[in-house]
């Protein structure tokens, strides 16, 4: 079983499940190691929107922020901050978005 941040391994250039595969069928991992690129970073669409939903709706002190935590403005900046060439959304894929569909329908409660 693997585990829950995959899928930023994947986007980084490391696929574990091809690995396993390769493994198991007897093939030699690549000699010189498995280049991945620094910088990729995971962004939860659905988490980074409840997060939104909070900063602008409760007080810092409701959340209990600390004092050098981002304002509601930088919240909302980082929101909207998405760099495709390093941001890689976790669920949505071009290939197969049906995850991302379920998901939306069950942040809105229309499916289970």
């Amino acid at each position: 079983r693997f585990w829950g941040s995959l899928q930023l391994a994947i986007d980084a250039g490391v696929d574990f499940p091809r690995l396993l595969v390769r493994c198991a069928l007897g093939q030699v991992p690549p000699p010189n190691g498995i280049g991945y690129r620094i910088g990729v970073r995971s962004r939860w669409f659905w988490g980074d929107v409840d997060h939104l939903y909070l900063r602008l709706t409760r007080s810092a002190a409701e959340l209990q922020l600390a004092d050098h935590d981002a304002s509601r403005l930088q919240a909302v900046l980082r929101f909207l901050a998405f760099r495709p060439g390093r941001d890689r959304c976790e669920v949505w894929r071009w290939r197969d978005p049906a995850p991302f569909l379920l998901e939306t329908l069950q942040w809105f409660g229309v499916a289970r």
